[in-house]
């Protein structure tokens, strides 16, 4: 049983926040499609959900360096900075719940978005070749696709400043972050089982 630490969980804990975080994820996501007198309760969900996110995120933090024993330190160095580019997509997310509008994705959001994912995909991809687990080769994928479309379809509509592919991007945005963000305690968890609890 390895030693804990002041930001590492005990499994337990770890196991119920990631039962907890895609429950306020999508009650804030349902809130916020919801009709205005909700409004009042998006935002203290959204603020318990991003808590949920940043514990979840120290705790990965704290286990990164035990990747160093399966895999190399520069596979370590895209695992952090994967987990501090989370600030992209959770800054888009308080985006949308403040305004109520999908924010467009202008070029800030697009770097944001594309080392996001790049680093994504080498995260999943070190513990892909680690671990041998289809829930990596499947997030792989995933971020490899979203930097590739998003990315692209997001340059195009800066370029010819056409407004549906920036809204149709800003849409597939939303989704994937609803979908990504929900499924963050599934996944630290998974990784805290594989480095061994």
């Amino acid at each position: 049983m390895r030693r804990w630490t002041r930001m590492a969980l005990p499994p337990k804990a770890l196991d119920r926040l990631a039962v907890l975080t895609p429950c306020t994820i999508l009650l804030s996501t349902g809130l916020a499609l919801a009709a205005a007198p909700l409004e009042s309760a998006v935002m203290p969900t959204a603020g318990l959900a991003s808590l949920c996110i940043c514990t979840l995120l120290a705790h990965a933090w704290r286990r990164a360096p035990e990747l160093a024993c399966q895999r190399t330190g520069s596979d370590v160095r895209w695992v952090k900075a994967h987990i501090i580019t989370h600030v992209v997509p959770v800054g888009f997310a308080f985006a949308h719940l403040s305004t109520g509008t999908t924010p467009a994705p202008d070029p800030a959001w697009i770097v944001g978005f594309a080392l996001f994912f790049y680093s994504g995909r080498r995260t999943w991809l070190a513990l892909e070749q680690a671990f041998k687990r289809p829930l990596y080769v499947i997030f792989r994928r995933g971020n490899s696709a979203m930097l590739i479309t998003t990315t692209t379809l997001a340059v195009v509509g800066q370029l010819v400043d056409a407004n549906a592919i920036s809204s149709f991007v800003a849409r597939v945005l939303s989704i994937y972050l609803i979908i990504h963000l929900a499924l963050t305690g599934l996944a630290v968890a998974r990784i805290d089982r594989d480095l061994g609890r």
